[in-house]
């Protein structure tokens, strides 16, 4: 198995989080530069369509798109949608599911994952039969159309709750995946659904966090190394002296396989505030085996005061054990983008991709409507290109996902407002 990089979030725990750090948002500097092709290939129009897309996007083997809308639907609690490319650069939408709430769940904030069947996974931040959220599948169906399953439905108690990152296949064919809430120390869980041969998961519970050490309330989608470990972080929780309004600044963390049966957690980063806090997505690898991700707050805190506008974050392997945290880029407010809440792509050159959900150079948004940015390494320095800056309408605002790329190395992402109808975009960016 190989490093992979699947992405999420902005549940309602988070929001005053969100709306305290944008409401302070400075707007400031001017420094970068852009030149890439942006194009919206779908504006979200509202109504019982697909509305305010959740985090991020996942291709399938013919080059079709498929995501999810926390809003929408028959009964307007989110959607599964398909995006396929039909000829002139053009991209027909189709629903796949309407959530009712009960008992399949509602507000699929999670990016999906895929199978080599083409089967659909995903979650759903409430619904299910407690409200606490569900796991769900999406499976094609032979002469058109798609039957939903639902997979797990969280009771917020040893299992968890809310769920909001996506999930992660290993080669057998089990999920992976976080909730954000519940569990044996109310601090959240990481869990594992296996197939049952026969019909039918298995669920099981890998680590339930205490909020301590070893993490509080993991928000992403987790990401395997090669060597079957899984990695992902956490928005709260290890050194709790920093980032006191939240229990800590969050963690990085390992969980490995023992060999005897179980998993054992290691937290291998703590964050304290000023080399970032509140990481709200996942990491992802390079080739070489360094961990990349980006944090939502934290930095030079005197930038989006009083909390910072974020980091770039790069861990290395230590030889004889261990990790090295460096800061790659600390945001500013200004043109170079504010506040992360996606998790960042690494091509198999090293460049880094992202988006940051503020920050930029329009007067349309408070704060900027964000943008997409690339790092590369040359000099011994990490130096940043801004990719789009968005101005809301028509391109959209507050991009939300961490960006994918087709074949021909084309970049696609979500925005979780603005575009023709303000309900959000899909848009594509061609070098």
């Amino acid at each position: 198995m190989h490093p992979r990089a699947l992405s999420l979030d902005q549940k309602p725990s988070h929001f005053l989080t969100l709306t305290i750090a944008l409401a302070i948002l400075p707007l400031a500097m001017s420094l970068a530069a852009q030149a890439q092709t942006e194009k919206v290939i779908y504006s979200f129009r509202g109504g019982f369509n697909p509305n305010f897309p959740g985090k991020g996007l996942v291709f399938d083997t013919a080059g079709n798109l498929y995501g999810t809308a926390v809003a929408g639907g028959p009964d307007d609690v989110g959607t599964v949608f398909e995006l396929s490319p039909l000829s002139g650069g053009v991209w027909q939408e189709t629903t796949l599911h309407g959530f009712t709430g009960r008992p399949d769940g509602s507000e699929p904030y999670g990016p999906l994952t895929i199978d080599v069947a083409g089967n659909l996974y995903g979650t759903t931040n409430f619904g299910g039969g407690a409200n606490q959220g569900t796991i769900y599948e999406l499976t094609p169906v032979s002469g058109g159309g798609w039957t939903e399953t639902l997979l797990h439905s969280f009771t917020g108690g040893a299992d968890g709750s809310d769920p909001v990152g996506g999930l992660v296949l290993d080669s057998a064919g089990n999920l992976y995946g976080t909730a954000s809430g519940g569990g044996a120390h109310g601090q959240g869980t990481v869990f594992e659904l296996s197939p049952v041969s026969g019909g039918g998961w298995l669920f099981a519970v890998l680590h339930a966090f205490t909020g301590g050490v070893d993490g509080g309330s993991p928000a992403a989608t987790l990401v395997f190394d090669s060597a079957g470990n899984l990695y992902g972080t956490t928005e709260a929780g290890g050194i709790l002296t920093d980032c006191a309004f939240s229990g800590g600044c969050g963690v990085v963390f390992e969980l490995s396989p023992v060999s005897s049966g179980g998993w054992h957690e290691t937290p291998i980063h703590a964050f304290n505030n000023t080399d970032g806090a509140l990481p709200l997505a996942g990491v992802t690898f390079d080739t070489s085996g360094n961990l990349y991700g980006m944090a939502f707050l934290g930095g030079n805190l005197s930038d989006c005061q009083p909390y910072g506008c974020g980091v770039v974050f790069q861990l290395s392997p230590v030889a004889g054990g261990g990790w090295h945290h460096t800061v790659i880029h600390t945001f500013t407010g200004g043109t170079d983008g504010a506040n992360p809440t996606a998790g960042p792509a690494v091509d198999s050159l090293g460049n880094i991709y992202g988006t940051t959900q503020s920050g930029g150079t329009s007067t349309a948004c408070y704060g900027g409507c964000g943008l997409v940015f690339e790092f590369s390494f040359s000099g011994g320095t990490w130096n940043q290109t801004i990719l789009h800056d968005f101005n809301s309408t028509p391109d959209g605002a507050t991009p939300n996902g961490t960006p994918i790329f087709d074949a021909k190395g084309n970049l696609y992402s979500t925005t979780g407002s603005g575009g023709k109808f303000d309900h959000g975009t899909v848009f594509e960016i061609t070098p």
